[in-house]
């Protein structure tokens, strides 16, 4: 696997779906890619996450991010990560990433800039010999496919092709 690559993956534990089945998901992926970037709905509430309380649905969470050695990128301090139009708040969103890309990844953030539910996080992540910062936007509870990067573009015009 080349040294920039970088397996990103934009993950909603879908609250009426069992989350063993969307762990197993994830399990599958982790088993083959040992550079791997998850953003997470997860639903659940964590005090790996910084949520303020833990239920059964973070459990099975924490066990996949045990069996895998998995990093947790959310920092204390910052704004939650979820937000109700009735105003109350939570941290159900988790950023992880494998051992092997830990070091690489800087500077989480939580930003208020949408009217959605989900707050936006923001990252960067050293690829090469420079910084490519990232941004998952998340809607309505779903984290998007769309992921915002900042490259060279010579690079990233020859991956487009």
């Amino acid at each position: 696997m080349p040294r920039d690559h970088v397996v990103l993956v934009s993950a909603y534990l879908e609250y009426n779906i069992p989350t063993m089945l969307h762990v197993k998901r994830l399990n599958h992926i982790l088993v083959k890619e040992k550079r791997t970037l998850i953003g997470a709905d997860t639903n659940g509430h964590s005090k790996l996450w910084h949520s303020l309380s833990r239920n059964r649905r973070c459990r099975i969470t924490e066990e996949l991010i045990d069996r895998h050695g998995l990093q947790v990128h959310n920092l204390p301090g910052q704004m939650n990560t979820f937000c109700r139009s009735d105003g109350r708040t939570s941290n159900i969103d988790a950023t992880l990433s494998t051992a092997d890309i830990e070091p690489l990844v800087r500077g989480w953030q939580v930003k208020d800039l949408t009217d959605s539910d989900h707050r936006v996080i923001t990252l960067a992540i050293l690829l090469g010999d420079h910084e490519a910062p990232l941004t998952f936007k998340q809607r309505r509870g779903i984290i998007p496919n769309q992921l915002i990067r900042r490259c060279s573009p010579r690079r990233d015009r020859q991956h487009l092709r």
